[in-house]
């Protein structure tokens, strides 16, 4: 097999007057012949002192404490409705229609299977069927 490597200009300069006394094939040949033994000698040598069988546990641990990063988002999302206001609910439902005339469908960053129906049928009907805050809120003016 054929590989091409780079070599730092500065290293090429440096190497410059010995490269009539030298093949550097061979030398970068003999680097990666010793890096690759020298690898295996280690994997061997973890091997016998039992450290696959250190590195299998630590690899179930990690996998036992992998965070489920959509449930948690799930969690999150429903403390966020429980605790948000209706000026929340508006900016909410405004961005959603921002970020439709902009072309980005809210199909790729709200997952509505974790939406309950009710946010859903809200979130689909048109700002002009939304309860205006001054009829929910007296005093409050958008």
């Amino acid at each position: 097999m054929r590989i091409g490597i780079k070599v730092a200009d500065d290293i090429l300069k440096r190497m410059e007057p010995f490269r009539h006394l030298t093949n550097v094939s061979q030398i970068c040949r003999d680097a990666i012949e010793a890096w690759v033994d020298s690898y295996e000698r280690a994997r061997n040598r973890a091997r016998e002192d039992g450290m696959e069988a250190v590195a299998a546990r630590l690899q179930s641990e990690h996998a036992e404490q992998t965070v489920d990063w959509e449930a948690l988002g799930h969690e999150d999302a429903k403390l966020w409705v429980q605790m948000a206001t209706l000026e929340d609910f508006e900016t909410l439902f405004h961005n959603l229609k921002v970020k439709e005339r902009q072309g980005r469908s809210s199909e790729n960053w709200i997952p509505h299977r974790h939406m309950n129906s009710t946010m859903n049928s809200a979130r689909k009907q048109t700002p002009s069927k939304w309860p205006r805050l001054s009829t929910i809120a007296p005093g409050y003016s958008t």
